[in-house]
């Protein structure tokens, strides 16, 4: 016995049927408390001990102990037309318990509802209270086969009338998706009320019957376990009386064959070569054969009734995974479920996929570049990956078809190419991260000569992240001063990408341009001055003239300044200031009136181009009132802070300037002057 199928080690169905599968031998047991005659059962065992966990009918959950789990009574009335146990794979002691209850009589809508049931630390189970609604349609039967995709499960179901078709829910780690992938029914036939659905024991094929007279049908279907996708396989179609209402259904554990009861009436049991389609009549009976079920000892078991009334007869085929009525052994009265017991025309309902194979996707991988701008990068796989459907690349906004494709990069960034394929018509993206590094472009400078103390500033583009290397080693940025003659290389580094210039710098001694300290003009005078910077530059510029020449003649009072370059390219400048210079001038006025009419309130000369002057003031006691070394400070009649008295006062002056030829000369002169008041 396959330790995973441990699952299925206790059968608790039915009115007070049950099985139990230890030690590999089915043994009937009268401990089943459920005497209601409902029309489903699911149990579960431990898949590594075979210990009962729990089980319901649809009405109530209970615990291996038989007592009710908590929240486990009158959890869907008694109506469940299906029920289904499934242990969660994402979550150690936790459960799905799915289940089908209609909102009326058939066809009317069905319910698609799940608990979780969680084990307690007694050992016990509770089963959360709240009803979880996944959908809502015309469907009566649910089974499940492994995901192979994500290691949960695929809930499957057929939905007739509205929306018909193939219905598959994903069950992985986060839960039960909301949204099913739905496989349209390509039979042509519309199906009724389904008998039964079931998987083959890898849940690559499903089996749907059609419990319906006059023409009663199977559906095979191949099952994309990674996708979801139905596809039909073959159908089994037959008018004979003894062939309708197709119910219950079941694969040989080695897969090669279904086995179908017809059950109304005098019931038949039908063998279906799965590869060649071929069909053998194994039993024909004068009771009803029900719904079929493997057990974890790999014989089918067959409930059964009689007239309609539900019978405690189990049927078997021992060899299922022959060929024909003799190989296959098909045994009645196998098993007797007690006095007032009965299967109730059912089995438990277990999920027949106990596989281990994993389909998980296979991603890409490919290499993240670190590109220098202007490169051109091929895109590789890293693991082999073969893409199954559709794919292409989305790099620059434009869409590429190659798997590998070479891509050039013009602009520095850190750039993302998307790599787009299809999984289960869904879009999934892998980022390949494009780092493109900006390409350094140097130039040192232009200036290859430095002229006198002159330095040569050189500042590169800074690039973040970049490293500068200079030889010799003036400096370790973007930045450097260079004085001295010599070869100098820069190189910088931006994550691989390099660039190098170099600069051979020539040095000459510094121009000096003598144009004398001062000149000295008199604005009267029609005489110019001649500036001259000296013979043998290549470029002269005055300034504030704007001449070009050696020299220039200058008639004006100001400031002038000449910049020449010589033949080598160096510069240099000089200055001087031509200022006014006229023959001196002086007049002592014979009174003043200091009276506040501001007409001669003071005294002192009228004069100009004095190159020094010195005055002084006495009264009639021979008191020195006023002095003065400027002649325009100049005196108000107070000595001391008083007003000097009307009076005659003397004054004394000597003072220094040009005379018509231009010599300094100096003087000194006196007089009297009259204060009035």
């Amino acid at each position: 016995m396959a330790t995973a199928q441990l699952q299925k080690n206790h059968w608790y169905f039915g009115e007070g049927a049950a099985i139990s599968f230890d030690g590999g031998t089915p043994t009937t047991l009268y401990d089943n408390p459920l005497t209601a005659q409902t029309q489903t059962s699911a149990c579960i065992s431990d898949a590594k001990t075979g210990e009962l966990l729990f089980y319901t009918n649809g009405y109530e959950v209970r615990n291996a102990d038989h007592t009710i789990c908590e929240n486990g009574a009158g959890i869907a009335g008694n109506n469940a037309t299906d029920v289904l146990i499934l242990s969660d794979p994402f979550n150690e002691d936790q459960y799905y318990l799915f289940m089908i209850h209609p909102m009326g009589a058939w066809p009317s809508t069905h319910l698609l509802v799940y608990h979780k049931v969680v084990k307690n630390d007694q050992g016990t189970f509770t089963v959360t209270p709240e009803e979880i609604f996944l959908t809502a349609g015309n469907f009566n039967k649910i089974t499940a086969v492994k995901n192979c995709r994500n290691g949960g499960y695929w809930l499957l179901y057929f939905q007739s009338q509205t929306e018909s078709g193939f219905y598959a829910y994903s069950i992985g780690p986060k839960g039960v998706s909301g949204k099913p992938v739905i496989s349209p029914n390509t039979s042509g036939i519309d199906l009724g009320a389904v008998g039964d659905i079931v998987s083959n024991h890898d849940g690559t094929q499903i089996a749907v019957t059609d419990y319906a007279p006059n023409g009663s049908v199977v559906l095979l279907l191949d099952f994309d376990k990674k996708c979801g996708v139905f596809t039909l396989n073959k159908t089994f179609t037959t008018s004979t009386p003894e062939r309708e209402y197709a119910y219950g259904i079941a694969f040989s554990p080695n897969n090669n064959y279904l086995f179908v009861t017809y059950s109304v009436g005098r019931s038949e049991l039908w063998q279906i070569n799965v590869p060649g389609g071929n069909e053998t009549r194994i039993f024909l009976s004068h009771y009803s054969m029900n719904e079929l079920q493997t057990g974890p000892d790999g014989r089918i078991y067959i409930s059964t009734s009689n007239a309609g009334l539900p019978s405690p007869r189990i049927n078997v085929m021992h060899r299922p995974n022959l060929l024909g009525f003799v190989d296959i052994k098909h045994e009645q009265n196998f098993l007797n479920l007690g006095s007032g017991r009965s299967s109730n025309s059912h089995f438990p309902n277990f999920i027949q996929d106990y596989s281990e194979e994993s389909c998980k996707d296979q991603y890409p991988e490919f290499e993240n570049h670190d590109l220098c701008q202007g490169d051109s990068a091929k895109l590789l796989l890293k693991n082999g990956f073969v893409p199954e459907g559709d794919y292409y690349w989305r790099v620059h906004k434009q869409k590429i078809s190659d798997l590998e494709p070479q891509v050039h990069f013009n602009n520095p960034s850190i750039d993302t190419a998307w790599f787009l394929r299809e999984i289960c018509d869904e879009w999934d993206s892998t980022a390949v991260v494009i780092k493109v590094n900006a390409m350094p472009r140097l130039k040192l400078s232009d200036d290859t000569v430095a002229c006198g103390d002159d330095t040569l500033h050189i500042q590169l583009p800074e690039i973040e992240g970049a490293t500068y290397k200079w030889l010799p080693p003036i400096s370790q940025s973007h930045k450097a001063r260079i004085a001295e003659a010599g070869t100098y290389i820069a190189t910088v580094d931006n994550n691989g990408c390099t660039d190098s210039d170099t600069l051979v710098l020539t040095t000459y001694p510094g121009i000096w341009v003598e144009l004398g300290k001062e000149y000295f003009i008199c604005d009267n005078d029609s005489e110019m001055v001649r500036l001259d910077a000296g013979e043998g530059f290549a470029k002269y510029r005055w300034f504030p003239t704007s001449d070009s020449t050696q020299w220039i003649d200058v008639s004006r009072i100001d400031t002038y300044y000449v910049v020449v370059r010589d033949f080598r390219g160096c510069t240099g400048d000089g200055g001087t200031r031509v200022k006014r210079q006229c023959p001196h001038y002086i007049y002592f006025p014979t009174g003043f009136t200091p009276d506040g009419n501001n007409l001669n309130e003071r005294f002192g000369p009228i004069g100009q181009d004095l190159i020094s002057f010195d005055l002084e003031i006495y009264n009639r006691w021979g008191e020195c009132v006023f002095t003065s070394t400027d002649p325009s400070v100049q005196w108000d009649g107070t000595f001391m802070g008083v007003e000097s008295p009307a009076d005659q006062y003397l004054y004394r002056c000597h003072y220094r300037g040009l005379n018509a030829q231009k010599k300094p000369v100096s003087r000194f002169v006196s007089g009297k002057v009259i204060l009035m008041r």
